[in-house]
């Protein structure tokens, strides 16, 4: 999920870090996300909270008033609470509902305004007043900073190519027990379906259906593959043995059934 998020989200989830720490308290809420946008340098989140008349300086001193100081300033790492994970998690929905290929930190504001008994949400609410009303601020300062066609094309090519780097990098590490080659067709069979989806998605679909057998499956998982890598622009180091498959090639055990 953190590859969808934009430079600024990412520095807002280190400058809630930040704030917790400075207010020496020992996790990572809802509040403290607040005050990392609220720090953060730029973005539609603090824009709009900037508009409401809220400042970092109302915001800590209310959340240090509600929470309190902690007893010791923290060292290491400091971990999130269920309620600020959920709040992130949430922000993917929030993108999604918007059609949105990245979470920007308008997202995150909106998933925390979602959590009312919140922290964060109370700290909003006392600032700024109502929260549906700065919800409907929030969403229509979204639309209007929402990217053109070409720009949205591009972000959403670059997260492809992340989200595509990412599954090469996990399928490179794991280190499974090869099962027998019947349990490999009833996994590949719908891989090759999802890559004839993201190929549709792309643009690079030519409906062409499977060879029958394991060996044409494996064939036209290895075909897919390739299209998207080329199509993505991402260039693949390839051991040896790892060139893929070739049609009419024998394998080294015939399909069991």
């Amino acid at each position: 999920m953190f590859e969808r998020f934009t430079q600024q989200s990412r520095r807002v989830v280190v400058l809630a870090q930040e704030e917790s720490r400075m207010l020496r308290h020992n996790h990572i809420g809802s509040e403290h996300l607040l005050l990392g946008m609220l720090h953060e340098d730029g973005g539609t989140a603090t824009d709009v909270l900037a508009s409401a008349g809220i400042t970092i300086e109302a915001a800590r001193s209310l959340v240090g008033e509600l929470a309190g100081p902690g007893d010791k300033l923290p060292s290491g790492h400091i971990p999130f609470t269920q309620r600020a994970k959920k709040i992130l998690e949430l922000s993917l929905r929030e993108a999604l509902e918007q059609a949105k290929s990245y979470i920007g930190t308008e997202h995150i504001l909106l998933a925390l305004m979602r959590d009312a008994d919140g922290m964060g949400a109370r700290v909003l609410e006392r600032l700024a007043g109502p929260l549906p009303a700065l919800r409907r601020q929030v969403l229509e300062a979204a639309e209007a900073a929402a990217p053109g066609p070409a720009a949205a094309r591009g972000a959403e090519h670059e997260l492809w190519a992340a989200d595509w780097r990412h599954a090469q990098g996990f399928a490179r590490e794991g280190n499974f027990p090869p099962p027998p080659v019947a349990s490999f067709r009833h996994l590949l069979a719908p891989i090759d379906r999802r890559l004839a989806g993201i190929e549709r998605r792309l643009g690079l679909a030519d409906d062409q259906e499977a060879a029958p057998g394991f060996r044409g499956l494996l064939i036209s998982v290895h075909g897919r593959l390739t299209a998207i890598e080329r199509h993505l622009g991402i260039s693949v180091d390839r051991g040896p043995g790892e060139e893929g498959p070739e049609k009419g090639e024998e394998g080294p055990e015939q399909e069991a059934e």
